[in-house]
């Protein structure tokens, strides 16, 4: 059966599409609430949605305070991964004697689980913006340096 096409046809299908996210996100709550209650999981290790709303109507002003210094490590990040990232790729892309040599190593920077490193970045850069720059790099770089096939 074809599609009706004109121009309210992307109107409804996007309204569609609307109303099936929203129903899904509206399951997934209803799962996650129902899941907590069944298996009677304590709070202290996954809140209940009304608990979380509760939070998030209460300390919405430190939460959004603490929201801009996550923003900021990750533009910067993934910034910095677009800036080397990107020429990695065309060297990668244009010479396969420099694929042979770095693609190896990007590989391996990967088998490497970027949660196993980040209390190292701490340890070597301290607490502040530095180590969460670097692994929001980290996090971004390898798809943007990686080459196409």
């Amino acid at each position: 059966m074809a599609e009706p096409k004109g121009p309210g046809a992307v109107s409804r299908t996007l309204n569609a599409a609307w109303v099936r996210s929203v129903l899904f996100l509206l399951f997934i709550v209803v799962a996650w609430d129902l899941t907590i209650r069944l298996f009677r999981i304590p709070p202290y290790q996954i809140p209940a949605p009304g608990d979380v709303l509760a939070v998030l109507w209460t300390d919405w002003p430190e939460l959004l305070q603490q929201a801009w210094p996550t923003t900021y490590a990750t533009i910067r990040g993934f910034l910095l991964s677009a800036v080397f990232g990107i020429p990695v790729a065309m060297l990668i892309a244009g010479s396969k004697t420099v694929e042979s040599y770095i693609y190896p190593l990007l590989v391996f920077s990967q088998s490497v689980p970027k949660i196993a490193i980040a209390p190292l970045f701490v340890v070597w850069f301290g607490f502040g913006i530095i180590p969460k720059v670097i692994s929001a790099f980290l996090l971004g770089f390898f798809p943007v340096a990686r080459p196409c096939s």
